[in-house]
C-alpha cells in the first residue's frame, strides 16, 4: 500500500487526514453502503457515508476504548450481527492484532505494531497514520516483540526438549 490517502476500499478513502480517521470496514446497513471510520478523536467508529474529507455518521460503536483493535471487535461483533461487513486490509490487521494481544504476552500497542509491521508489511509512516503515534515508537516496540518471540520460541524449544528426554 504505497500512499495510505490515495488508497480505496469499496470505493472509500482508506484514510481521511481532514479529520484523522482510518478506514477499518464496509457494510451494507438497509440497503446503503457504508463505512466503518476509526476517529483518532472520538476513540470510536463511526459509521456512516464520507462528505467533504469527513465521516457523516449514521451510528457508532458502543465501545469507547482508544484501543483501536478492541473498536474493529465491537465493530464485527455488533454491526456483523445486522449486516455483512468486510473488513478492510486495516480492518483486518488490527483485529488479528487484538487476538494477539488476547495472548497477554504482548501490550495491545506491542500487538498492533508488530502485527501491521511484520505480518502485513505497512512501513513505519503508514503505522503512524494508522495508530497515531511515533516513528520512535515503532521502531522500539517492533525491536522488543522480536526478542519476546525469540524468547518464546527458546521457551517453547526447552520445553519440547525436557518432555522428549524424560520420555
Amino acid at each position: 500500500m504505497e500512499n495510505l490517502q490515495s488508497t480505496e476500499f469499496n470505493g472509500y478513502p482508506i484514510y481521511l487526514p481532514k479529520s484523522n480517521e482510518i478506514l477499518l470496514a464496509t457494510t451494507e446497513i438497509e440497503g446503503e453502503n457504508l463505512a466503518a471510520y476509526y476517529q483518532h478523536g472520538y476513540c470510536n467508529v463511526a459509521i456512516g457515508t464520507v462528505s467533504d474529507g469527513t465521516t457523516i455518521p449514521k451510528l457508532t460503536t458502543d465501545e469507547n476504548s482508544n484501543l483501536i483493535g478492541e473498536q474493529v471487535r465491537e465493530l464485527i461483533e455488533d454491526v456483523g450481527d445486522k449486516a455483512n461487513v468486510s473488513l478492510s486490509l486495516i480492518g483486518e490487521a488490527l483485529y488479528n492484532a487484538h487476538l494477539l494481544a488476547q495472548t497477554d504476552i504482548l501490550t495491545p500497542k506491542q500487538a498492533y505494531i508488530y502485527t501491521l509491521s511484520e505480518f502485513y508489511e505497512f512501513d513505519n509512516k503508514q503505522i503512524r497514520i494508522i495508530l497515531n503515534t511515533s516513528k520512535e515508537e515503532i521502531t522500539d516496540v517492533v525491536d522488543e516483540v522480536a526478542e519476546k518471540v525469540y524468547h518464546t520460541r527458546e521457551l517453547v524449544r526447552i520445553l519440547e526438549d525436557i518432555k522428549e528426554s524424560i520420555q
